[in-house]
């Protein structure tokens, strides 16, 4: 019997690495520029430790995330612990329950912006993929689900290696 298993993205509470180039002019001489503590919503962690860099090249400062967070208040972890619940039968707004019976609260919106958010980077990596792949079909099924509003056509397509499943 083939099983999916899903991996929740880590979250460290300080960077690992330094930058290698700036983000915006692409040089590479940055000087440290200060530090910060971020809150954070998360299952595990609360606050995370954020480093502002400032490049020689453009005079412009930017900040480093440690792994599992950006700029956003939710960690990539908990989007996507919002997305698996959601893909698994929750609606928003028992999502939003969990979470918070779990301790950290979330609203359906949050859940609803972070399933969004993980249809684009799955369609975007479908594209990557369906462009670089030769592998012959051997079951394929489709629905239509609403997306802001609305109807687009939702496609799963099986190969012979059995692509989209894990032991």
């Amino acid at each position: 019997m083939q099983s999916a298993r899903a991996i929740l993205p880590q979250v460290n509470i300080y960077p690992s690495e330094r930058p290698s180039r700036c983000p915006y002019c692409g040089r590479g001489i940055l000087h440290r520029h200060g530090e910060f503590p971020k809150r954070v919503k998360d299952i595990c962690e609360a606050e995370v430790t954020a480093i502002r860099y400032l490049c020689v090249g453009c005079v412009r400062v930017f900040t480093h995330y440690p792994q599992g967070v950006d700029r956003g208040g939710h960690s990539i972890r908990l989007r996507a612990l919002m997305s698996l619940m959601w893909a698994l039968g929750l609606s928003h707004r028992s999502v939003g329950c969990v979470l918070t019976a779990l301790g950290c609260p979330a609203s359906r919106m949050s859940g609803w912006r972070a399933v969004q958010e993980a249809g684009r980077a799955a369609a975007r990596g479908m594209n990557k993929r369906a462009m670089s792949a030769n592998a012959p079909v051997i079951g394929a099924d489709e629905t239509i689900v609403k997306v802001r509003g609305k109807a687009k056509l939702v496609g799963f397509v099986a190969d012979a290696n059995g692509y989209g499943a894990r032991d």
